[in-house]
C-alpha cells in the first residue's frame, strides 16, 4: 500500500512540473515576440518626444529603452560600439561631420523634428541693436556654425562668401562683417544657456534643444530663430544597413504618425517643429 501510495505522488509530481515546464515555455515564447530596441537620445525634447511614442511602439511589439544623453559626443561612440540601435539627437550636417571625422558610416533612417536655432540677449531686444563690435558666443561644433552664420546673414548682419554650401560654411567665410561682430566659438552647445543667464557677452546663439531644457522658450525668448525651411532636420540615425530592419523601419513611423507630430506641436508651441520625411 505505501510503495503504490508513494508511486502516485511520484507521478503527480512529474506532472505538476511538466506543466510548470509548459507555463514557462509559453512565457518565453509571448517574450520572443518583443523585439528590444535601445535608442539614445538628447534629453529634451527626444527623450521626451520617444516617452511619448513608448507605448504606442509596446503595441506593436517592440520593447523601446531610452538613454539619455547631455553632450553630443557620446551617442555616436555609443553607436558605433553596438551600446545602442539607434539615436536620435542630431540633425544631417552634424552626422555628416561626424562621419567624415570619425569614419562611423552611420546613415539616416529618417527625419523627425527641426529645432530652430535662435538668438538670445540679455541686453538687446532685436539683432538690429547689436552695437558695432558686439560679442557673439556661440557652439564650438563646427557643423552648427553654418546655421548659425546663414540666420545672421538672413538678418543682414553679415554676407557669406558666394558659392559656397551655407550648411558648412565657416566664420572664415565670412566676407563682410560691417558691424566686426566678434564670434567667440570657445564654447560646448549645452553650457551656452547658463552663459546666456549669465548675461555674458552681447548675444549668445543656442540650440534649441538646450534652450528648452534650460527653461528658455525659443519663440518667445529669443530676439531671432531660424524659420522653417531650415535644412537641419533631427534624424533617427543607424549603423549603415540597420536602417531596413523592421524595429527601426516601425520606429520611424510611429514617430511620424499623427498623434506624436500633434504631441510636439502642441508641447513645443512651434520651438519644435514636426517633420514627416
Amino acid at each position: 500500500m505505501k510503495k503504490w501510495l508513494t508511486l502516485v505522488l511520484a507521478a503527480a509530481l512529474v506532472l505538476a512540473l511538466a506543466a510548470c515546464g509548459k507555463s514557462t515555455d509559453k512565457s518565453e515564447s509571448t517574450d520572443s515576440k518583443t523585439t528590444k530596441l535601445v535608442v539614445g537620445a538628447s534629453t529634451v525634447p527626444h527623450a521626451e518626444i520617444l516617452e511619448k511614442a513608448k507605448p504606442i511602439l509596446k503595441e506593436k511589439g517592440i520593447d523601446l529603452e531610452i538613454k539619455t544623453f547631455t553632450d553630443y559626443i557620446l551617442p555616436n561612440k555609443a553607436l558605433s560600439t553596438k551600446e545602442l540601435d539607434a539615436n536620435y539627437f542630431q540633425h544631417i550636417p552634424y552626422l555628416e561631420s561626424q562621419n567624415k571625422e570619425f569614419g562611423y558610416g552611420f546613415v539616416n533612417a529618417g527625419g523627425i523634428h527641426i529645432e530652430p536655432i535662435g538668438v538670445y540677449s540679455k541686453k538687446y531686444k532685436k539683432l538690429s541693436d547689436l552695437p558695432t563690435g558686439a560679442h557673439l558666443i556661440m557652439s564650438n561644433s563646427v557643423a552648427d556654425h553654418g546655421r548659425l552664420l546663414s540666420l545672421l546673414e538672413a538678418q543682414g548682419l553679415i554676407k557669406l562668401k558666394s558659392g559656397i554650401d551655407k550648411t558648412k560654411a565657416e566664420i572664415k567665410d565670412v566676407v563682410e562683417n560691417p558691424k566686426k561682430l566678434v564670434f567667440d566659438a570657445d564654447y560646448e552647445a549645452k553650457l551656452l544657456p547658463q552663459i546666456y543667464k549669465n548675461g555674458e557677452g552681447d548675444a549668445v546663439l543656442i540650440n534649441s534643444n538646450y534652450a528648452i531644457d534650460a527653461g528658455l522658450n525659443p519663440i518667445k525668448d529669443s530676439i531671432a530663430i531660424e524659420d522653417k525651411n531650415s535644412p537641419y532636420v533631427n534624424v533617427i540615425a543607424v549603423r549603415k544597413g540597420d536602417e531596413n530592419k523592421p524595429a527601426i523601419k516601425t520606429l520611424v513611423e510611429v514617430l511620424h504618425s499623427k498623434e506624436i507630430q500633434d504631441f510636439i506641436l502642441e508641447k513645443y508651441k512651434g520651438a519644435v517643429v514636426p517633420v514627416s520625411e
